[in-house]
């Protein structure tokens, strides 16, 4: 009997172990997007830009910068903003507080790859660039 005791809390406690959530569903690596700049381009070309700025000065994207794990540098007109962020799964939230005169309330984007984010408000892409914001 104490055999049979033993045996099935052996094998209670192998079974309890196997079907544990951490070994079934292990957390996903956090996405760090560190060093990277996304772009979202306001004109099709950087010749319509240009020609844009012939009339009047305007900017020819909106950019963020990931500076490393929780600081970023977003330019939505003419003003940089050095923000904080966090990333929760696929989401990048940019924290608005009182010196974002441009935004009251945090910015919301999808992380869609590493090269591609989507701001939720608007559903414009913000494609990931490193020299030019036109390449």
């Amino acid at each position: 009997m104490k055999k049979k005791l033993l045996l099935l809390l052996l094998l209670g406690s192998a079974v309890f172990t196997a079907c544990s959530k951490d070994d079934d569903n292990p957390e996903p690596e956090p996405v760090d997007l560190s060093g990277k700049n996304f772009a979202h381009l306001l004109f099709e070309s950087q010749e319509a830009c240009e020609e844009a700025n012939e009339t009047y000065f305007t900017n020819c994207a909106q950019t963020l910068e990931i500076l490393d794990k929780e600081n970023a540098v977003l330019m939505l007109t003419d003003i940089l903003y050095n923000v904080n962020y966090e990333i929760e799964g696929d989401i990048l939230t940019v924290k608005a507080h009182e010196h974002t005169y441009e935004f009251d309330e945090d910015l919301i984007f999808q992380i869609v790859d590493l090269q591609t984010l989507l701001l939720t408000s608007n559903q414009t892409e913000w494609k990931e660039f490193t020299d030019s914001i036109w390449e």
